[in-house]
């Protein structure tokens, strides 16, 4: 009886521990056999609203990623600053976005994640783990795998960055600003405009 007891609640552990409110990017089979790539949120039972907002469902949501116009290629100036430049051009804020504001994002915006691993990537070698360790820098403490949110413009194309998903050490996944490096030297903000004179 006492074992009974025991094995369902770690059944119950387990459970929510895996279930804990986590956004995941992944390729996929649909059912007429062709991968897909996709987005897959996990709520627990104690965030099932979220999950209802987003699919009418408790613990789990799929979103098949739409078509992302000009994003397998070189064409886009977005993914070639992301993937070539972000850390000269990024820095992290560590400024946390609610999870109410990341499920509404998901719910109305047209999006697509980018990961390290992204197929859109054709600025760095595959498995050079140069835009991971950049992507894991703008995270406030180690993850595995990072993902930027990038919202498409109404005719599909990337448009910006809205944030990076991180996950904690419990598999949660968080949510942060990142913010535009100002201009400046090394670290440092310039104090004083420069003028430039052609007399």
């Amino acid at each position: 009886m006492i074992s009974k007891a025991i094995l369902a609640a770690a059944i119950i552990l387990v459970s929510s521990v895996s279930l804990a409110f986590s956004i995941n990017s992944r390729y996929a089979i649909n059912e007429k056999g062709a991968y897909i790539k996709e987005t897959q949120v996990l709520c627990d039972m104690n965030e099932a609203e979220y999950c209802q907002v987003l699919c009418k469902q408790d613990n789990e949501c799929r979103r098949t990623e739409p078509y992302c116009l000009n994003c397998a290629g070189t064409t886009s100036t977005v993914l070639r600053t992301l993937f070539s430049q972000i850390s000269q051009n990024y820095v992290p804020t560590q400024t946390e976005i609610p999870t109410s504001a990341i499920v509404r994002y998901l719910a109305t915006t047209n999006y697509i994640l980018i990961g390290a691993k992204s197929v859109y990537n054709y600025y760095k070698p595959l498995n050079s783990g140069e835009f991971l360790s950049n992507l894991q820098a703008l995270c406030p403490t180690p993850t595995d795998d990072p993902l930027l949110a990038i919202k498409l413009s109404p005719v599909q194309e990337p448009e910006k960055m809205s944030f990076i998903l991180c996950k904690s050490a419990d598999g949660r996944t968080q949510a942060f600003d990142v913010s535009p490096r100002q201009p400046g030297l090394g670290n440092q903000v310039l104090g004083s405009q420069i003028k430039l004179s052609l007399q």
